[in-house]
């Protein structure tokens, strides 16, 4: 995701409001936007136990990556996200 984000020009987070807390995600221009505009709600479409289980682990995997940016970029961290 965030490699194919900076292939095609886009910023990793916007700085003024690197997560997308009281605004619509914006994948167009944030790679960080992706992952809640897509990637976090991917298990859940996933067919087979076995794939969701495994979209499950990728989604926790996700979250942990996202929370260890949001405590270097956000003060506000990732509340209610």
């Amino acid at each position: 995701c965030l490699m194919l984000s900076g292939q095609m020009g886009r910023r990793l987070y916007d700085p003024a409001a690197p997560f997308p807390q009281g605004r619509a995600p914006d994948d167009q221009l944030n790679a960080v936007d992706h992952f809640f505009a897509k990637l976090l709600g991917l298990a859940g479409s996933m067919q087979t136990a076995a794939g969701r289980a495994e979209g499950e682990r990728r989604t926790q995997f996700m979250r942990q990556f996202l929370e260890q940016l949001a405590s270097e970029v956000a003060p506000g961290g990732m509340d209610g996200l």
